[in-house]
């Protein structure tokens, strides 16, 4: 079954999400500090009027933090009532994956490298790799145990 990506950059590295999972990508705008949140959160954006977490990916996948950047965009999503943000260095295109020829990635929990044309792109996890997301997994799998 045909399934749509988003594909970014961070550092070089080509990653990708679930177009599912994303409602806008927008430009890099001021990231508003929240003290006191964990390392997680890197600050909220206001978007559209709602204040929204700003995800720090960077955090997750090992990578340096760095400041933030003119070029930057911001993937913007939601998942059942949770808004959340995540910045990347630059997005790239939504492409489609018609029978994937994947792997999963070690160390990247429920993530994998996915073997495109124009090279690989690591389809990120973001349940399985990111806490923020915890309460959507039991959620989610709650309601698929009701469904059987």
């Amino acid at each position: 079954m045909p399934s749509e990506i988003l594909i970014f950059l961070l550092d070089e590295q080509r990653y990708a999400l679930p177009s599912t999972l994303v409602q806008e990508l927008v430009r890099a705008v001021e990231i508003i500090g929240l003290p006191g949140t964990s390392k997680e959160i890197e600050g909220a954006i206001n978007y559209r009027g709602k204040i929204v977490p700003l995800l720090d990916l960077r955090h997750f996948l090992g990578r340096a933090p760095r400041v933030l950047r003119p070029t930057d965009h911001f993937i913007v999503g939601r998942v059942h009532e949770r808004w959340f943000g995540i910045r990347v260095d630059r997005a790239l295109e939504v492409s489609v994956i018609v029978a994937p020829s994947s792997e999963e990635t070690p160390g990247l929990r429920g993530s994998s490298v996915v073997h495109m044309q124009d090279g690989t792109v690591i389809v990120l996890n973001l349940f399985a790799l990111i806490p923020f997301f915890e309460n959507d997994v039991q959620e989610r799998d709650s309601t698929l145990h009701r469904g059987m």
